[in-house]
């Protein structure tokens, strides 16, 4: 027991020495007044939450954030606060009789100061957050408030709920000018007010159809004690924030409230659809002297109930459409559920649009096709929903594609490649949508006759039924006018499932009419899943112009139509040759246009539509029309590369292909026509060596010889240089026999100031026309004697030189009537041998001679610039004898008789010599002497030999084979070339039979003679 006593010793006097320390802690900031509108008037006001205790505030002090405490003094009335009292406590230098606050403040309240002029050591701040700490006489904190400097002049921080409470959710800005010093907070009246905390939803975002609980708290924040409260929950439907009698969910009551005490309410709710939901809560109770309420709201999104992955796939996409299409995007239902579309999303590789703001739902099985406008009618016929929206433009390269439901979760999403399909006008098709959408193989491009199939399944998806005509062909494969054609009709079943009853019916229609007439009809076909069948129809029409077939299948189960039926033109091609290539230019010059001309050969209009051509230079086919292209029988038609070609031939009517085609070669290259088929229908392998170059074109001489035989063409002689869609200037042209023109005169080796030369002669008996002909020498190559008709009468001149050095040096051309001059590339003759041919224009030679420069005259030592002259242009070109030196004055005769030309004046006798005598003395008159004899064999050998007056051998002139007659030139030498004196000779001619046995001998004399 003594213990105890001696412990209540101790306590005692604990007790009596702080009697305010129990009720220090009943003491709280309730308002700070830190931007006042005047100086001087900042205060703290502080509140006894004691009902029962006065509180001596006498040494209390009032310290501000890190300065020195300021110690609380009386300011006349004591420092004593009573119970349920506030007390102000001013800076000693405010105006206590006429101060701004002067009337506000409550006469209850207790007026304090601080021993000092300013709250710390300069007053408080109204631009930063700054502390405060009310101290009891020893000195202990007992309370503590941070105020935020956010107040407009003349607004105090206020707390809401007189407690001890000093968190920033319990203080307020002040709603009065200067404050409420000495009374309460003004949001709260005097009487009851109630609070309705936050109401909580957990889980924050529920799921439709699931259940959810919603909780708040109702607190009493008066100074008195509650009636009864009242609670009512509104489903609030119309976003009021009234609330209904159709919206309320839920009312109820509960017991009264203290003041500052509160009641949390926690409820359940299940069964609400997804979407946006607000609920309302509303709290009242009922007081004698009034009726209170509080409303709160609280906005929550209901998530549907979650989608599997793939429950709506991407199902179809138009991602390159013709250029009068829209894009657009074809999704499907594969779940069994119904789904409202609102607020989901679509989305490529650079943006995310909302599809829809407004309800829009896709039933099981349903295809929504997605499209930024109602273009897509216009296209093809609507079958199901369409919604447009603006849908990000699709990249043809490859894009990303993903579609999102209304809380942002991937329904489906793919990254497609142009490789996977879908290109050119064609949709990508989903293969399997029971199949993942980013599998490559999973897409294809639409097999639909469309090129999409919006709203139905698609093409490349395997069906329960389906029956496709998957083949139509004919035999014979390429027919042309006349054939009979056999048809042949390929049915695959591409359904899951065998199919029954079906039939199938051909018809044929004449091209461009609308009439079709039935051939025949398949009835009571039976075809398993997967397989094929072929039904044939033979002898099912005679071919004389295009023909339509079009096969249909009659399939009461198939789920896919679009590959019921199939269209199949017939076009019967022509024989070869029907339509020809008749002119080319290869080689313009300026800014002409290449061109071919083609002419159609036969009986018949041909329609070119699908026609084609190739060239060896391009290796590829060039269409010559998409569309019906007629030419009639014997007409031209020119392919050209532009229109341009017209003004260059302005008096011709052309009818123009135009069209773009890789440039011809102009060395050699090939033209090959096809038909619709694809058969040769004539070709052209030709080589600049057969004419037309040099802006000039290549023309065909006749249309029944071969289009690829090179004596066929020839370089254009017309004026215009061509004949475009006229008769061909080449078609007047006549061939010639060999030696009706000769090579007369050679100019091989001329001197500086002269040009190389060679002349032609007429032997023949009629005008001979040189267009076209060509001059070929073995060094120079070949050169057009005439790019025009250049006649050429009997027994007339032409001179061909390689410039005009020519006529400087022998100025009687200019007016003789014997010769002309064309200016072409230098012949290039060698000096020493060289082959020169003629050639008319179908290359027929003419004339050949392969000179030598060992055909001179050995007696005339100076050669150069002395031409080569025939002898006789009638006797052998390439006979020795028959060419010697000129011996003009000029040193040739271009245009002119040969300086050493010897009429052959062939007698009626069995041997002749004339001239005889004759005079080697190379003056130009009777050079020589021509022997003529005529056989009686046909085929003999003969031998000439010259010996002198007393018998001696001098000349072995001849000997060979020969015909029965001949001319031989003697030209008065003997055989070391030396000339022969004048005098009389002895000449013996020996006809030997094939045993060299002497058949016939003939002499005579010949007479050399000289002038004296």
């Amino acid at each position: 027991m003594k213990a105890y006593w001696i412990l209540f010793l101790f306590i005692i006097p604990s007790i009596c020495v702080h009697p305010q320390a129990k009720f220090a802690k009943d003491i709280t900031f309730s308002e700070v007044m830190f931007n006042p509108s005047s100086a001087n008037s900042e205060f703290v006001e502080i509140y006894n939450l004691s009902e029962t205790d006065t509180i001596d505030l006498s040494n209390f002090k009032i310290k501000y954030q890190s300065s020195s405490p300021d110690t609380i003094l009386s300011a006349g009335k004591g420092t004593l606060l009573p119970p349920r009292t506030y007390g102000i406590i001013f800076e000693s230098d405010y105006d206590f009789s006429s101060g701004i606050y002067s009337g506000i403040i409550s006469a209850s309240a207790i007026i304090l100061r601080i021993h000092d002029n300013a709250f710390g050591s300069s007053g408080m701040s109204n631009t930063a957050d700054r502390t405060l700490y009310l101290q009891n006489s020893h000195n202990d904190t007992i309370d503590v408030y941070t105020y935020s400097a956010n107040n407009a002049v003349g607004i105090s921080d206020e707390k809401i709920i007189l407690n001890k409470d000093n968190t920033a959710l319990n203080w307020t800005n002040s709603t009065k000018i200067n404050g409420t010093p000495g009374s309460s907070y003004q949001a709260i009246p005097e009487g009851n007010a109630l609070e309705i905390s936050e109401i909580n939803i957990s889980p924050l975002m529920p799921v439709q159809g699931e259940e959810f609980t919603y909780s708040f708290t109702i607190k009493n924040r008066a100074r008195y004690k509650t009636g009864p409260l009242k609670i009512e929950i509104y489903k609030d439907l119309n976003f009021d924030s009234l609330g209904s009698s159709n919206e309320n969910l839920l009312t109820f009551t509960t017991s009264a409230l203290n003041p500052g005490d509160s009641v949390i309410v926690e409820k359940r709710l299940s069964d609400i659809a997804d979407g946006i939901f607000q609920l309302l809560v509303v709290a009242s109770c009922k007081m004698e002297e009034d009726s209170l309420s509080f409303r709160k709201v609280v906005k929550f999104q209901v998530r549907p109930v979650p989608l599997q992955y793939n429950a709506i796939v991407i199902n179809e996409i138009m991602y390159a459409p013709a250029s009068d299409e829209p894009e657009w995007v074809e999704i499907y239902n594969r779940s069994e559920r119904v789904i409202n579309l609102k607020k989901w999303k679509f989305s490529d590789n650079s943006s995310s649009v909302v599809i829809t703001n407004k309800d829009q739902i896709i039933s099981p099985g349903e295809y929504v096709v997605l499209c930024r406008d109602t273009s897509i009618v216009e296209c093809f016929q609507i079958f199901g929903k369409l919604i447009t929206f603006s849908m990000p433009t699709l990249n043809n390269s490859g894009d990303k594609v993903a579609l999102r439901d209304s809380t942002g979760v991937t329904i489906d999403s793919l990254i497609y490649f142009p490789s996977w399909g879908g290109s050119n006008g064609s949709s990508l098709e989903r293969v399997d949508i029971s199949q993942p959408t980013t599998i490559p193989l999973n897409w294809k491009t639409s097999l639909s006759s469309k090129k999409a199939t919006p709203w139905q399944i698609n093409s490349v998806t395997q069906k329960d039924y389906d029956l496709a005509v998957k083949e139509v062909c004919i035999l014979p494969n390429r027919p042309l006018i006349g054939d009979s054609i056999d048809v042949n009709i390929k049915i695959v079943n591409e359904g899951k499932k065998d199919a029954k009853e079906a039939s199938i019916q051909l018809f044929l229609s004449e091209a461009g009419s609308k009439e079709r007439r039935t051939i025949s009809e398949f009835t009571n076909i039976i075809l398993r899943s997967c397989d094929s069948a072929i039904f044939y129809q033979t002898k099912a029409c005679c071919l004389e112009k295009d023909i339509l077939l079009y096969v249909k299948v009659v399939f009461p189960l198939d789920e896919d139509t679009t590959n019921n039926s199939l269209e199949y033109i017939v076009t019967p091609g022509y024989k070869e040759s029907a339509i020809q290539i008749n002119e080319l230019m290869y080689s313009p010059e300026g800014n002409e246009p290449e061109w071919f001309e083609i002419i159609n050969t036969s009986k018949d209009i041909i329609n070119l539509k699908n026609w084609s051509f190739s060239t060896l230079s391009s290796k590829i086919k060039y269409k010559l029309s998409a569309n019906d292209l007629l030419i009639l029988p014997g007409k031209y038609k020119i392919v050209t590369k532009d229109s341009s070609i017209a003004g260059y031939y302005p008096g011709n009517t052309l009818d123009l292909i135009a069209m773009s085609f890789k440039a011809l070669s102009n060395s050699s290259d090939e033209i090959v026509l096809y038909d619709s088929w694809g058969n040769a229908v004539d070709s052209l392998k030709f080589r600049s060596s057969w004419g037309g170059k040099k802006g000039r074109s290549l023309e065909r001489f006749s249309l029944k010889a071969p289009t690829c035989d090179s004596t066929n063409w020839t370089t254009s002689i017309d004026k215009m240089h061509a004949t475009p869609c006229q008769d061909n200037s080449a078609t007047d042209l006549q061939y010639y026999f060999r030696n009706s023109v000769v090579v007369n005169e050679i100019m091989y080796e001329p001197s500086a100031g002269n040009c190389e030369f060679i002349e032609l002669f007429n032997s023949s008996n009629d005008q001979v026309d040189l267009a076209n002909w060509q001059i070929i020498t073995k060094n120079g190559g070949g050169n057009i004697i005439a790019n025009a008709h250049k006649v050429l009468s009997k027994g007339e001149y032409f001179v061909v030189a390689s410039d005009s050095n020519l006529i400087r040096n022998y100025s009687y051309l200019a007016e003789s009537q014997f010769s002309s001059l064309t200016g072409y590339s230098p012949f290039n003759l060698h000096n020493t041998e060289d082959m020169v041919e003629i050639k008319d224009a179908f290359g027929n030679i003419i004339d050949s001679v392969l000179y030598s420069s060992k055909w001179h005259n050995k007696n005339i030592l100076e050669r150069k610039d002395k031409s080569l002259e025939r002898v006789n242009p009638y006797l052998s070109s390439n006979a020795p004898s028959n060419w010697s030196t000129s011996v003009s004055s000029e040193n040739a005769t271009p245009g002119k008789v040969n300086s050493i030309y010897v009429l052959n004046q062939k007698a009626d006798k069995k041997f002749s010599i004339l001239p005889n005598p004759f005079s080697p003395d190379n003056d130009g008159h009777e050079d020589f002497t021509i022997i003529n004899y005529n056989l009686d064999q046909n085929v003999t050998s003969v031998r000439i030999k010259i010996f002198d007056s007393r018998g001696r051998l001098v000349r072995i002139l001849y000997s060979q084979v020969s015909g029965s007659h001949g001319s031989i030139i003697f030209d008065g030498l003997d055989d070391h070339g030396n000339p022969l004196g004048i005098g009389i000779y002895i000449l013996l001619l020996e006809e030997l039979g094939t045993d060299s046995i002497t058949l016939e001998t003939i002499k005579s004399v010949v007479v050399v003679a000289r002038k004296l």
